[in-house]
């Protein structure tokens, strides 16, 4: 039962979270004169929303997708993204006509006109998700 009203939580801040940053206004980073709305997108979630962000953590190789065959089908290299090709956010971006939203953690990001990734592989806020550790 409370795993259920853990989920209806989650559910709710999400809610909550995108009424309010879609209520947001960005000017387009090409177009500082020329005012564009658009809702930007920040990210959290696990491996299948992770866009990179565990490539720049202390972690061992065997806990990042900097190695082949990840991204071999779509970028044809591996981008940090724990599938062979895009994650979950980056097919919202490319629907919603934003460029792929970039990793937290990815050096020299300092602009957040579309938005930012905070996944993380092998995250989670569920007691379970590392034993031993609550």
């Amino acid at each position: 039962m409370a795993f259920n009203n853990s989920y209806m939580s989650v559910i709710g801040v999400v809610l909550l979270l995108t009424t309010t940053i879609g209520q947001a206004e960005a000017q387009p980073v090409a177009s500082r004169s020329k005012k564009q709305l658009h809702a930007p997108l920040f990210i959290f979630g696990d491996s299948l929303y992770d866009a990179g962000n565990n490539n720049y953590l202390n972690t061992t190789k065997p806990n990042q997708a900097s190695l082949w065959p990840y991204g071999e089908t779509y970028f044809k290299h591996p981008t940090g993204r724990y599938s062979n090709g895009r994650v979950i956010p980056d097919f919202i971006a490319q629907f919603a006509g934003m460029p792929l939203i970039p990793p937290f953690l990815q050096p020299g990001l300092h602009e957040y006109h579309y938005g930012v990734n905070f996944a993380s592989a092998g995250s989670g806020a569920h007691v379970d998700t590392h034993p031993g550790k609550g």
